[in-house]
């Protein structure tokens, strides 16, 4: 799904471009060619908003609390075992 919007960022870039460049004195949008600002507010923050997404979420979807405590269990495990060789 990220992928798909960032295409669809990258998409719009090119046709705000190609009307920038068929008329270059077209409004600005803060002060800044629309495909300039369009490249700077959207398409640059773009992947900083993903990856705040992934470690928002990542307990959620990736490691559950029940992974946790397996995974503790066994490191438990294997500790009791290295101590009793």
């Amino acid at each position: 799904m990220g992928l798909g919007l960032y295409e669809l960022g990258w998409l719009a870039l090119f046709a705000l471009y190609r009307g920038f460049a068929a008329d270059p004195g077209g409004p600005l949008f803060g002060s800044l060619p629309a495909p300039t600002a369009w490249m700077l507010y959207v398409l640059w923050p773009l992947p900083l908003w993903f990856a705040w997404l992934y470690w928002r979420h990542f307990d959620a979807a990736f490691l559950s609390e029940r992974d946790v405590e397996r995974f503790r269990a066994r490191l438990a495990e294997l500790e009791r075992a290295r101590r009793d060789r």
